[in-house]
């Protein structure tokens, strides 16, 4: 059997991947397996819905699909429960979480339907939400039609089926926890949850730590505070958002945990020497160069 270890969870892929193929089979509902730090490690189909994938290549649609998802993660996360909603533009969409003694190992998620046949009605509605992204909204219409469409309540059955797959998954021993670094179960837990409160106490909580036992490690292999290296981290992932996609900075500032724009902007230019719009316009320039990275410390 082929099993991944990835930031401290091995997974055995070829029976989840079997049993989410029957599962797709049975409802003809894409179905993925995430891991506990978000990432998509397999999903039946590989490939997501035209629709979706026609939506996202708009950077504010994307950023928009990646928030609705982050939401119910963590939802599903906090509540250990099955999370069905409806995403930005009106698609059904679940979320279970797999869970050893509160421990959290990964997710099963679900969606990319409708729970009803595609009609121009319905199509009028969710191109009205669609009106502000940069999408070819021809081509968008045409994959809205071939949506996978089922009635809600067989939606809510593969639903919780989900639930029970998941529960499987776990007893069965294919998804399991070992042991990681502190610092890199920090920095994936950081990184997974920028908009949440990621003060030390809530960290170590998070983590399965005392407080002490954090800042200490913390301290001793980055030679910094619980709160610097938070920073850094979240800092780190402005400059990716900034070099790599056109999201308004105030999107920016929000995604990675900074809701007051002028106390972010303050930090951006005390760490880097510019604003955070004059650093996404130095890197436009070809001849730009290269920004000296300043402390995080304090």
């Amino acid at each position: 059997m082929d099993i991944h270890q990835d930031y401290g969870v091995s997974f055995t892929r070829s029976p989840i991947e079997e049993m989410l193929s029957d599962f797709h089979l049975l409802t003809g509902i894409r179905v993925a397996f995430v891991t506990h730090d978000l990432r998509h490690a397999f999903s039946v189909p590989a490939d997501m819905a035209p629709f979706c994938s026609l939506l996202r290549t708009d950077s504010t649609a994307h950023a928009s699909c990646l928030a609705c998802d982050q939401a119910a993660f963590s939802a599903a996360r906090d509540t250990g429960k099955l999370q069905l909603y409806t995403c930005h533009v009106g698609l059904i969409e679940a979320v279970a979480p797999i869970l050893d003694r509160g421990r959290l190992l990964g997710f099963l998620m679900m969606g990319q339907t409708t729970g009803e046949i595609p009609s121009r009605t319905m199509w009028k509605e969710i191109a009205a939400k669609c009106r502000t992204f940069h999408a070819d909204m021809s081509a968008l219409e045409a994959a809205f039609y071939h949506l996978t469409a089922l009635p809600i309540e067989k939606i809510e059955a593969s639903a919780r089926l989900l639930v029970r797959q998941a529960s499987l998954i776990l007893q069965s021993g294919w998804v399991h926890p070992h042991g990681m670094p502190i610092m890199e179960r920090l920095d994936a837990h950081v990184l997974a949850n920028m908009q949440d409160n990621l003060q030390t106490m809530q960290l170590s909580r998070a983590l399965g730590l005392s407080a002490s036992r954090l800042t200490h490690v913390v301290k001793e292999q980055s030679g910094t505070s619980v709160t610097s290296h938070v920073r850094f981290l979240r800092l780190a992932k402005v400059k990716e958002l900034l070099e790599h996609t056109d999201l308004p900075i105030g999107e920016i500032a929000g995604q990675t945990g900074w809701p007051d724009l002028h106390y972010f902007t303050h930090l951006f230019r005390k760490s880097f020497g510019m604003t955070p719009s004059q650093y996404r316009q130095s890197i436009l320039l070809p001849n730009a160069s290269t920004v000296e990275k300043k402390s995080y410390g304090g």
